[in-house]
């Protein structure tokens, strides 16, 4: 009966696992003479958190405060005409955040970094450690943390060799700092990708990085200094190729000359 050659009937399955426009066969009309028949699961039954209310607020209050169209309205008087408004605790949140990291003043007003901040689509605090790596001079270190702090650490600690990762782990420790830690294990792994990537990968396994992730933060890092590059922040111009991030060799030396500096990148942090 609901077999093709029959041709009575349109069957359309419906659960999580299927991408955007295969559940959106479900609103698609059965021809004339046909019954369409949708199979799910209770994946209908969910209505999502909307956005608004799952993502941080920061940068669509920088956002806000950037417009003209709502230039002397607060941020909760802007936000309180949206569909579903967030909870004034939330707003107040982020506009506490917002001071603290600098991009507000106590008057709701952007500062300097603030309309910065505002345009780079990016976490507030990522933001700020990327803008201040440019003005001190270690760009390339601090992309590198901004990166992993954006995605995860390259370090993995299989079930059965915690001990043992945990040691290779200290190996490359600096100043009781994660964030140093992970950018020394990156720095070294990028300088054994120089002779092959055999090497490197043979690297990574050796001391419990995962190469995938490695390349992530790679990917990551050229996204971030494009980022730099569109808003005027960092003299370079990608428009006529695009080109792989090796350290140093594309931002330069001056703006790397306080790249090996710990002691100003864990003040930065």
């Amino acid at each position: 009966m609901f077999g093709p050659r029959e041709d009575r009937f349109l069957l359309i399955p419906l659960h999580l696992t299927l991408s955007s426009d295969e559940q959106a066969q479900v609103f698609r009309k059965a021809s004339k003479g046909k019954r369409k028949i949708v199979l799910s699961t209770n994946i209908a039954e969910i209505q999502p958190v909307p956005e608004i209310h799952r993502i941080p607020l920061e940068p669509f209050l920088l956002r806000i405060k950037t417009l003209e169209t709502f230039r002397g309205q607060s941020l909760k008087e802007v936000l309180r005409s949206t569909i579903e408004p967030p909870s004034d605790e939330n707003i107040d949140a982020a506009k506490e955040r917002l001071v603290d990291v600098g991009a507000f003043d106590l008057e709701e007003q952007l500062t300097a970094l603030g309309y910065h901040l505002a345009a780079l689509p990016v976490d507030v605090r990522i933001g700020k450690l990327m803008l201040f790596g440019a003005i001190f001079q270690c760009l390339d270190s601090v992309l590198t943390i901004a990166a992993c702090l954006s995605y995860k650490s390259p370090f993995v600690s299989p079930f059965n060799k915690r001990d043992e990762a945990e040691s290779r782990k200290r190996l490359f420790g600096i100043a009781n700092s994660d964030h140093l830690t992970m950018l020394n294990a990156y720095r070294k792994w990028k300088e054994t990708s120089k002779r092959s990537r055999y090497a490197a990968n043979c690297y990574a396994e050796e001391n419990y990085l995962s190469t995938k992730t490695l390349h992530t933060i790679d990917e990551i890092k050229q996204q971030f200094l494009e980022l730099l590059v569109s808003i005027g922040f960092v003299p370079l111009d990608f428009s006529s190729r695009r080109e792989k991030f090796v350290k140093d060799e594309l931002t330069g030396t001056e703006i790397n000359s306080n790249g090996e500096n710990n002691r100003l990148l864990v003040a930065i942090l």
